[in-house]
Parts: structure tokens; C-alpha cells; sequence
């Protein structure tokens, strides 16, 4: 009885692993799905832990689910960078801060497919730590969609108890079976991880619009004593804001959006037109045009860059303006700027293509 058993268990095993082997490329893309079935069984195997002849199943890192969220992650270091494609020569949308929850939508071996704060990339593995199926974990989302129903359960067909409108924040505890569970006012349930956006950010990043004196201060100084040597047109404007990081988080909400010659709203940019928007929520007008952008605030060399300052590029297309490209430093050698090819995106200064037409940068904060 007890060999039939072991050969039992063997077999159970030995099942495990060849629908472990089966199903794992079911989940790998957005596109197929395993069924209800199949995840009952492998979260049983992983449950268990089988053993075969005293080796433990090879079992996949996701399970598949009935949204395209297959588990969710914490980031385990500070600054990590989320590409665009798997592979680190790709540009970077954003930088992860350390204990980020994420959404972790495939597994590519080398790479994780994940999801945080609106955009969707690429992460190697070992920065990102798999939490257990159902374990808790608090953060934030954003719905992503015109409408999103709040679940009684963690199913598509359960009860609706509420509807959620683009752009509202939940509380988010847990995720199960593709839904997270969340907390919307006073009422609890689940939402689809398909529109869902994760953020640490409980509110949204709001724009600062406090007049500092000292700011005041310094311009009108600098009106009058530079009035003669500072050139026709020069305007030294300052920002009256709170902080470069304010203005940072605030352009970062518009990351992948389209690329559109003479752009100056959310539904497309240009390089000046995105920075002329940006800094108009910070009470500051700036000039659409990169070269006319030179005018306003003071020059800083480029090791003394903070973030939410100006940097200037030429060169970028043929012209004879002196700046042919405008973007917003961000920190650790990075800038926000809208892309002619890729939209608004995050470049290093250190690519070569970049740091070859690096013109100059200026501070107006």
C-alpha cells in the first residue's frame, strides 16, 4: 500500500511537471490563456510541494490568470530602470523607487514584463521580488479606463457593487486570479487588473504654487543690475513653485504620450510645447521654441544639474536656431522630453547621441 502510494505521488508529480512544461508558454503572452483547471492544479503542485524521486517540479514563476496580470512584485532596490524593450540598451521610461509594488504581466526568462505608475516595460528578474499568490501587500491605483465596475468576487461575471471613473484612486491590498482587491470610499471588492494603473502615490502629484520672496527677490535684483549687459529680450523669469521634484512628478504623468509638431496639450507635444506646459501649471510662461526658451532663468553647468531644470540641445534637426531641443532633467543623468520618433519618453544624457549635442542648461526655479 505504501509503494502504491509512493508511485502515486510520483505520478502526481511527474503530472505537474509536463503541465508546468505545457502551460508555462500559455502564459508567457497576453494572447492564450490556461484554464481554470490547469491553475487549480498547479497551485495545488505549488502548494504541496511535490517531490519525484526527492527533486522538487521544475514550476513556473506565474500562474496564469483571467486578466493579463499574473502576479505582482516589490522592487528591491532604489532607481531601478524600467526599459522599453528587454534588452538595457533600450531607452528608459522610468525609474522604480525601491519597494514599488508592481504588476508583473510575463515572464521572458531575462526579463519581466511589468506595469507601474502608466507605463509598461521591461525589468531583469533579480530586482524584482515575487510576492505569494495571496499575499497582502498595500499601495495604490489609478483606473485607467472611462468606466471600471467594482466586483463583489474576483471574477468578471460577479456582482457590481459600484462604478469607477477614469483617473480615481483605490486602496489595493491584494491581487487574485488577475483582480485586485481594493477599497474605494467604504466600499471593498476587485477591479480588473487589465485598466488598473499601480502607484505609491495616494493623491496626485499637484503643482505648488507658492510665491517665494526670496525668488522675487533675486529676479527683480538681477532686472537691475543686468538691464544693459544681459542682451535684447533676456527675461531671467523664476519659477514661484515649490521644487524641481514637483516639477519633475508632475511631467511624468504625461510619459508615452504622442509626439505632435506644434503640440502644446495632453493629446500631443512637441519638445518646447511640452515644456511650455509644463511649467505653465507652475506659474511660469515660457515661449514656444527651444531657442527662445534660453532666455528664461540662469545657466548651470551640467554637473551642478537638478532636477526640474532646462537642458538644451542642438543639432538635433537642421537649423540655424542655436537650440534645436528643449527637454527637463530629472535626476541621476536622465531628462523628460517629448521625442519626435517615440512621444515623451526618458533619455540619459550619456547616450551618445545626446551628449554629442548637449548645448547648455537653465534653472527657473
Amino acid at each position: 500500500m505504501r509503494f502504491h502510494y509512493s508511485r502515486m505521488l510520483t505520478a502526481a508529480a511527474l503530472s505537474a511537471v509536463m503541465l508546468c512544461n505545457t502551460v508555462v508558454c500559455a502564459w508567457a503572452t497576453t494572447t492564450d490563456a490556461a484554464t481554470a483547471q490547469d491553475a487549480a492544479v498547479i497551485k495545488t503542485a505549488l502548494a504541496s510541494g511535490l517531490e519525484a524521486n526527492g527533486q522538487k517540479p521544475e514550476l513556473p514563476r506565474l500562474l496564469p490568470s483571467e486578466t493579463k496580470v499574473k502576479s505582482v512584485g516589490r522592487v528591491l532596490e532604489n532607481d531601478i530602470p524600467l526599459f522599453f524593450d528587454p534588452t538595457e540598451e533600450s531607452n528608459v521610461y522610468i525609474l522604480l523607487p525601491l519597494d514599488a509594488i508592481v504588476s508583473v504581466m510575463e515572464d521572458l526568462g531575462d526579463w519581466f514584463r511589468v506595469s507601474y505608475n502608466d507605463c509598461t516595460g521591461f525589468i531583469p528578474p533579480e530586482y524584482i521580488e515575487l510576492l505569494k499568490y495571496d499575499e497582502a501587500f498595500e499601495t495604490y491605483g489609478v483606473v485607467d479606463a472611462e468606466e471600471m465596475s467594482l466586483l463583489e468576487e474576483s471574477d468578471g461575471s460577479s456582482e457590481v457593487l459600484a462604478t469607477l471613473k477614469d483617473g480615481d484612486r483605490v486602496e489595493v491590498t491584494g491581487l487574485e486570479n488577475g483582480y485586485f482587491a481594493v477599497k474605494s470610499g467604504d466600499k471593498t471588492g476587485y477591479v480588473t487588473g487589465d485598466d488598473l494603473d499601480l502607484t505609491m502615490e495616494k493623491e496626485a502629484p499637484a503643482p505648488k504654487v507658492t510665491v517665494k520672496a526670496a525668488n522675487k527677490a533675486t529676479t527683480a535684483a538681477k532686472d537691475a543690475t543686468t538691464e544693459d549687459s544681459a542682451g535684447e529680450g533676456s527675461t531671467d523669469t523664476v519659477v514661484s513653485s515649490g521644487s524641481g521634484s514637483d516639477i519633475v512628478s508632475f511631467a511624468m504623468q504625461y510619459l508615452g504620450t504622442p509626439y505632435a509638431y506644434g503640440g502644446t496639450g495632453s493629446g500631443g507635444f512637441d519638445c518646447s510645447g511640452f515644456t511650455m506646459h509644463v511649467f505653465s501649471n507652475f506659474g511660469v510662461s515660457l515661449a514656444h521654441g527651444a531657442t527662445p526658451q534660453l532666455n528664461n532663468g540662469y545657466a548651470v553647468s551640467q554637473s551642478e544639474l537638478q532636477p526640474g531644470d532646462l537642458v538644451f540641445f542642438f543639432g538635433t534637426y537642421n537649423t540655424s536656431s542655436a537650440a534645436s531641443h528643449v527637454g527637463i532633467y530629472i535626476g541621476g543623468g536622465q531628462f523628460i522630453h517629448a521625442s519626435t520618433s517615440r512621444g515623451v519618453i526618458i533619455s540619459s544624457l550619456s547616450e551618445s547621441y545626446y551628449a554629442s549635442r548637449y548645448l547648455s542648461a537653465r534653472r527657473v526655479f
